[in-house]
């Protein structure tokens, strides 16, 4: 079995930033394909289209809705319609159900998907992920930065809100027959809720257009390292009833699209199948995610979340439970759409480390900790299997 370290390397220093549509996009899927072949998995790898960052679907979101505030003056059932609308996408876009990124440009990607077969009756399939594409740097990207991105997306969540209330209150003041003095009040006293939403609007975008292409060392090439170690040392040592998939998926930044490509094409396989999703397991302290999401949050599977907490008392780990509100995972996809899912990876100030940040780089990744994440990962699927 190949050190997960040496796949870090390979796909952060010698292929460096993954970036949609981009030569590494492509030569990170090929080594991933290259890698399971190698190891005598069943290989495929699946093309699908799409954007490339979801953060501008949510600024445009936050955009629309700051123009409805803008409508108010002129009209205020068209500035109910507008601001609803725009509260809506904005909260799909939150959970990953895409309205105006569907709008962007989109270009080719692809899924790697290998297949290891039980050595018994399959009774069950478990999918293995993890994300190895590369996002652009983000202003919320920095160590202290990051724990500010949660409590600003729902300030941004509360301001749409407030802004499609406006509407209707503009409305009810046109029945009631207010005068434009009274609806100049209500306008200004609205006026915060535009600025914080046009805010966020502009960070967002900005780190779109200025930001550059990170190596991607903690995230996600780390995580794709630590999943390329559980599929060998499977193929070494096969399970008895599980068939497991192994899904090197892409666009995670782009609102885990390379893992709603695999749920739609797959779409039975995956229903009757659990989920385990890999990320940033390089630097910072090893964690069982239980809840996901930047808002409400969603929750782990109970029994994924018991199968690895008895996978590590079997090891002598002291893993314990964490939660992360920053990245959209692929296991946050698969639990928007009620799949069971959980992810495992590492934490550091209960952020991961290195999430849309210029500075995550190899020489910071700490080899022990993907050991122990690869590990874990294989004694959960050994503890699944009896």
């Amino acid at each position: 079995m190949e050190q997960p370290g040496r796949h870090v390397l390979y796909l952060a220093k010698k292929i460096g930033p993954r970036a949609a549509g981009s030569d590494g996009e492509a030569a990170a899927a090929s080594y991933v394909l290259r890698v399971m072949n190698d190891a005598g998995v069943d290989v495929d790898m699946e093309t699908f289209s799409t954007w490339k960052s979801h953060f501008t679907g949510i600024a445009v979101s936050c955009i629309i809705g700051v123009v409805s505030y803008a409508v108010f003056i002129l009209n205020r059932p068209a500035c109910l319609l507008i601001g609803v609308l725009a509260f809506v996408a904005f909260e799909m876009e939150i959970w990953t159900r895409p309205v105006t990124s569907r709008f962007q440009p989109r270009s080719s990607s692809s899924n790697v998907i290998g297949r290891l077969h039980p050595e018994g009756d399959p009774l069950t399939r478990v999918v293995v992920t993890a994300n190895y594409d590369t996002g652009k740097t983000s202003p919320f990207g920095g160590p202290r930065s990051v724990r500010l991105f949660r409590p600003y997306v729902i300030v941004t969540f509360l301001s749409m809100l407030m802004l499609a209330a406006l509407g209707f209150v503009g409305v009810i003041a046109d029945l009631a027959k207010i005068n434009r003095t009274g609806l100049d009040i209500i306008w200004y006293c609205f006026a915060p809720f535009a600025l914080l939403a046009l805010l966020f609007a502009v960070i967002l975008l900005w780190g779109e257009m200025f930001g550059a292409y990170s190596s991607g060392a903690n995230d996600n090439a780390s995580g794709v390292a630590v999943m390329l170690s559980v599929v060998e040392a499977i193929a070494a040592k096969p399970l008895e009833h599980i068939e497991l998939w192994a899904v090197a998926t892409s666009r995670g930044f782009a609102g885990g699209r390379g893992m709603v490509a695999l749920m739609k094409r797959h779409h039975r396989q995956i229903k009757e199948s659990m989920i385990i999703n890999i990320d940033h397991p390089g630097i910072g302290d090893l964690r069982i995610i239980r809840t996901e999401g930047p808002v409400l949050g969603f929750r782990a599977s109970h029994r994924l979340t018991r199968t690895a907490l008895k996978a590590a008392k079997k090891m002598d780990f002291e893993v314990t439970k964490g939660r992360c509100r920053v990245k959209m995972s692929d296991a946050m996809v698969a639990l928007a759409r009620r799949r069971p899912a959980v992810t495992i990876g590492s934490l550091k100030g209960g952020a991961y480390p290195g999430w849309r940040n210029r500075k995550d780089r190899y020489e910071d990744i700490d080899r022990e900790s993907l050991d122990r994440t690869v590990e874990l990962v294989t004694q959960m699927l050994r503890v699944l299997d009896t």
